[in-house]
């Protein structure tokens, strides 16, 4: 539960959330600020490098980087452009961090939408101009379970055969990408057995 109210605590705009770690841990009861930080991404990788992990899935709520002619209108609403600016940041750290320390795994699999019309700050959903109507965020955690679907458990998991996969496996993917695809900071990487 930490981790998730890190993830809503932005840095320069909110409070860090402190969380108390238990007396027996590695931190001996210390009190630690936790806050959202995209480059995290690289660091978790980097840590699961030095764990002699092979495979990662890395998920993420932030759309594929556009080219040029894919920028829309900026949004006119201070919320909004805080939230566009954290998502390209967000978007940023996942790209770079892949292409830092992916090539040190056997194989890297990346969960995201091609295209995410809310930002990391539309709770309550938002006007999407490309599809023209409104887009809410029910219909984007609906979207991450898709996205899931298509991008790693089919082709990955069951590999095209339906007998293949562990079913058990592919409801607990999906539901962490269905969570991620919420609009928090993509921080959640898993390694397979």
């Amino acid at each position: 539960m930490d981790a998730v109210l890190g993830n809503l605590a932005l840095s320069a705009v909110t409070d860090a959330h402190l969380a108390t770690f238990a007396p027996e841990s590695h931190w001996r009861g210390e009190t630690h600020r936790l806050v959202a930080r995209p480059e995290a991404v690289g660091r978790l990788l980097e840590e699961l490098e030095y764990a002699a992990v092979e495979q990662v899935i890395v998920v993420s709520a932030a759309g594929a980087l556009s080219g040029p002619h894919g920028l829309r209108k900026p949004r006119r609403d201070a919320w909004g452009r805080l939230g566009e600016s954290l998502a390209a940041s967000d978007a940023v750290a996942v790209r770079d961090a892949i292409a830092g320390r992916g090539p040190a795994f056997a194989a890297v699999f990346r969960i995201q939408p091609s295209y995410n019309a809310l930002a990391n700050l539309d709770f309550r959903g938002c006007y999407d101009e490309r599809s023209d109507r409104r887009q809410s965020l029910a219909e984007l955690i609906d979207r991450g379970y898709e996205d899931a679907y298509r991008q790693f458990i089919e082709p990955i998991v069951a590999g095209g055969d339906p007998g293949r996969g562990d079913r058990r496996r592919d409801r607990a993917l999906v539901a962490a990408a269905a969570r991620s695809a919420s609009g928090f900071p993509p921080v959640a990487c898993w390694s397979l057995p």
